[in-house]
């Protein structure tokens, strides 16, 4: 092979070869975008579970918050019975003092 035949034979294996690298490229751009979009929709799933879960959480700590409420509501009231008792024992406890 001459230099005449050489020279169109190597830019053309150039130019294929530059051809199949931006295929490849291509073709790796159009993976990369495809793992990319993947993670966006498995991460928009694990935000909504997260999501629910927090509303799940932030319904039973209302719930808790009510229970709470009606707690130291009848705790109010024992410690109300209880100065009323307080008050009774001391009337007895002076009535037996005078007798």
């Amino acid at each position: 092979m001459d230099i005449k035949e050489a020279g169109p034979a190597f830019t053309t294996a150039l130019e294929n070869e530059l051809i199949q690298i931006r295929a490849d490229q291509r073709e790796l751009a159009q993976d990369l975008t495809e793992r990319i979009n993947g993670v966006g929709r498995r991460l928009k799933s694990l935000d909504a579970k997260v999501e629910l879960g927090f509303s799940s959480v932030d319904a039973q700590l209302q719930i808790l918050d009510s229970r709470v409420k009606i707690v130291e509501s009848r705790l109010g009231v024992v410690q109300e019975t209880q100065q009323q008792m307080l008050g009774v024992l001391v009337g007895i406890q002076r009535r037996l003092e005078a007798a």
